[in-house]
């Protein structure tokens, strides 16, 4: 079965890691004005004019999504892709490091949004943040453990 034989394998989580990452990283490039390491991250890949031209092209970027998309959504997303990426990297392993970077994952989520709220960090804490970045977590768990689940009954 091809779906199986899909679940055994890790390159799957990850695929849904990057897209995550690279979904959240289209909102800020293209529905949010200034700049953002996401656009410097472009910028390495395709010359400027070509990322430049194609913000041009997008009339009053997030003029027809709710607010939550636009500044709490890719947060979600985030969360998603570095939770999936670390679980399944870690996913058979039984060391100090792997319950370490398991740690990162509601520290670097959760904490960022404490720092912001005390005003240790740049930015704007955001309770839409904080909750899409969580449910990111939760969601990347509960596919890990998904792909866990098929591959260990496979």
């Amino acid at each position: 079965m091809i779906l199986g034989s899909a679940l055994k394998s890790r390159k799957y989580p990850i695929a849904i890691s990057i897209l995550a990452l690279l979904a959240g990283g289209s909102f800020y490039l293209f529905l949010r004005n200034g700049d953002f390491i996401f656009h410097y991250w472009i910028e390495a890949i395709w010359p400027e004019v070509q990322i430049n031209q194609l913000i041009l092209n997008i009339p009053e970027p997030g003029r027809h999504y709710p607010r939550w998309v636009i500044y709490s959504l890719p947060n979600g997303l985030w969360a998603l892709a570095y939770t999936l990426l670390i679980t399944t990297i870690w996913r058979k392993q039984q060391s100090f490091l792997k319950y370490f970077w398991i740690g990162t994952i509601p520290i670097l989520v959760v904490g960022f949004e404490l720092l912001q709220y005390a005003g240790w960090v740049s930015g704007t804490f955001c309770t839409g943040d904080l909750a899409l970045g969580m449910s990111g977590m939760l969601l990347g768990v509960l596919i890990n453990k998904a792909f866990n689940h098929e591959q260990a009954h496979a």
